[in-house]
């Protein structure tokens, strides 16, 4: 298998699993009887928990490798679905999606520097290939997650699904 297809899987799960809850935020809404506002300061927490993050990743990436932070990121991505699922609130939502931002921090840097190490490695240029298959799976999580709520498939139980395929495709 081309390394670039290697790289670009961790690219296309991040994307598949930001695209899953994202796209269910409308059920969010209705679930917990939250305004647009409300959701949008909810949906804040997760750039805050990436800035707060991105700080100590570099440091841990140093201290391992890109492969096993990209590895355990995913799985820890893959994880912050399950509270964000089960939010009884918007502010245990904010906590949750604050959460899962952090996770975001560790999956995104580790990836692209895994793949900047292979650039650099190997003479070949693969990061835009890299972000084509996040783009890539930012439509498939959509269009699974659109399907799934088509159906009438809460998204108490998509996320969970998704935690396990996330969780499962890392190992």
């Amino acid at each position: 298998m081309p390394h670039f297809i290697r790289i670009g899987a961790f690219f296309f799960l991040n994307a598949f699993l930001i695209g899953s809850w994202l796209t269910r935020v409308p059920d969010f809404l209705a679930d917990l009887s939250i305004d647009k506002a409300t959701m949008g300061l909810a949906l804040f927490a997760a750039p805050i928990g990436t800035v707060c993050t991105i700080p100590f990743v570099g440091r841990w990436i140093e201290r391992s490798s890109p492969a096993r932070v990209a590895f355990t990121s995913v799985i820890l991505l893959s994880l912050s679905l399950l509270p964000i699922a089960v939010a009884p609130s918007w502010p245990m939502l904010a906590i949750a999606i604050f959460l899962s931002g952090a996770a975001n921090a560790g999956m995104e840097v580790s990836i692209n520097s895994a793949a900047d190490a292979s650039e650099k490695a190997r003479g070949h240029k693969i990061m835009s290939r890299c972000h084509g298959f996040w783009s890539l799976g930012i439509m498939a999580g959509a269009l699974v997650a659109g399907a799934l709520a088509q159906e009438g498939v809460s998204f108490r139980v998509h996320l969970p699904l998704a935690c396990a395929g996330g969780s499962w495709r890392a190992c």
